[in-house]
């Protein structure tokens, strides 16, 4: 069965069965900022090191598989309903709703369209910047207003893979962030307890 092709003229893989048996990622970023993406958002970002220097937590291997990732959700809030523009987490049926991944050169953009909206989310890292940008946008193709609302979740790990695979809810539990006026601390408990790190801001 053909889950995909390549399009050789925007050199990218493009996706157009997305329910594949298995993962199939991306690579993002060329410096010390990185990031792997597969084709439903699942993934985990990362500071020159994967195993060290973990920004966002990814269970590989554990059930649900590839999750959690990077997920921006839509809310129409006329009646409720919502969808990811991602296919997972909230994998709308298919009757219902149309989804796409595009893997390109260091960037990938997953596509949605549900009910009269239009939806594209593109990752990418710039080079010679340490960020994770997602670049979001929305279509109304129907002849009317809409009330809407958008959603985004990452699940920040700030521990080294051994910690958080060995004792995730442990890691839950010592570990914290927040963000306020482009500031983002974090706060490692655990490891201040043990080593004498202190939070980083």
């Amino acid at each position: 069965m053909q889950y995909g092709h390549f399009d050789n003229g925007h050199r990218e893989y493009v996706i157009e069965k997305v329910d594949l048996p298995t993962s199939w990622t991306n690579y993002l970023g060329v410096e010390d900022m990185a990031a792997v993406v597969n084709h439903t958002a699942g993934g985990y970002a990362f500071y020159k090191s994967p195993e060290y220097h973990r920004i966002s937590r990814f269970r590989g291997n554990s059930i649900p598989m590839d999750r959690p990732g990077y997920y921006i959700y839509i809310r129409d809030n006329e009646d409720g309903d919502y969808c990811s523009i991602s296919w997972q987490p909230v994998a709308k049926p298919f009757t219902e709703a149309v989804y796409r991944c595009r893997h390109g050169m260091s960037y990938t953009v997953y596509e949605c369209r549900y009910r009269g909206l239009e939806a594209a989310q593109t990752m990418f890292i710039p080079r010679g910047e340490n960020v994770l940008l997602w670049d979001v946008r929305i279509k109304n193709t129907e002849n009317r207003a809409r009330d809407i609302s958008l959603f985004s979740y990452l699940e920040f790990s700030f521990h080294s893979i051994n910690i958080d695979n060995q004792n995730f809810q442990m890691s839950l539990y010592w570990a914290g962030s927040s963000y306020e006026d482009t500031l983002k601390c974090q706060r490692r408990y655990y490891e201040k307890a043990v080593d004498g790190n202190i939070d980083k801001c």
